[in-house]
């Protein structure tokens, strides 16, 4: 979904109709998913293992740019300096986040990762849209310039959007955490908020817990490979 945002297709409203068509036909396959024992941990909170990938774009130690310089991406997950992706180790025994990655560059390596233990471990949780839109309304910042636009063109139209305050919401917590469920109910839909704004769960990827207060310093050296 991620690639598809950022591509020339977005001005392809015909496409993005015949998606929408194909809705009532996927249902019984979503509804199957939803229903499996098996995916039960889709709702769950951010898990006791957490592993940490390396060399993969979206996860792992992110430091692009600082903190202070969000917004100004099409993501509203945050990078930085400071900043750690985890998720718990899937079936396979690869980290989630490798396997649900919404931007599927292809690693220059095979994949890396470790486990993680975070310094503070409590974490907001995103298990629906409510959940985000309540963290947007407590920590809001505008997003304005190319990034909205970029949003706008998504969404089929003009907003006026907020985003997460991620460095105010660092003087409180130390994390937040997508679980599945949230992501696929959640992400890439113009969610309202107060006063006719509206945010979006953009560029985050499946069971991904955002540390905000880490550093590479912190993981372990101990690496496995798959």
């Amino acid at each position: 979904m991620s690639n598809f945002a950022h591509g020339d297709l977005m001005d392809d409203r015909a496409l993005l109709d015949g998606l929408e068509s194909a809705a009532d036909d996927l249902r019984p396959l979503a509804d199957s998913l939803t229903e499996s024992s098996a995916n039960s941990w889709w709702w769950d909170s951010v898990g006791e293992i957490q592993l940490v990938a390396a060399g993969c774009s979206g996860f792992g130690v992110v430091d692009e740019r600082s903190l202070s310089a969000w917004p100004a991406r099409w993501w509203s997950a945050p990078t930085g300096p400071q900043i750690v992706h985890t998720s718990r180790p899937s079936s396979l025994g690869v980290p989630v986040g490798l396997v649900l990655s919404e931007d599927h560059w292809v690693p220059v390596e095979p994949p890396r990762w470790s486990s993680f233990v975070p310094q503070d471990d409590r974490v907001y949780e995103v298990r629906c849209a409510e959940d985000w839109q309540q963290l947007v309304a407590r920590y809001p910042t505008p997003r304005t310039g190319a990034s909205a636009s970029e949003w706008d063109r998504f969404a089929g139209g003009e907003h006026t959007w907020l985003d997460v305050d991620w460095r105010a919401l660092s003087d409180d917590l130390p994390g937040v955490h997508v679980s599945v469920a949230a992501h696929l109910s959640s992400a890439y839909r113009p969610l309202p908020l107060r006063g006719g704004r509206f945010t979006m769960l953009a560029g985050w990827n499946p069971d991904v817990t955002v540390w905000l207060h880490e550093s590479p310093s912190s993981i372990p050296s101990e690496v496995y490979e798959a």
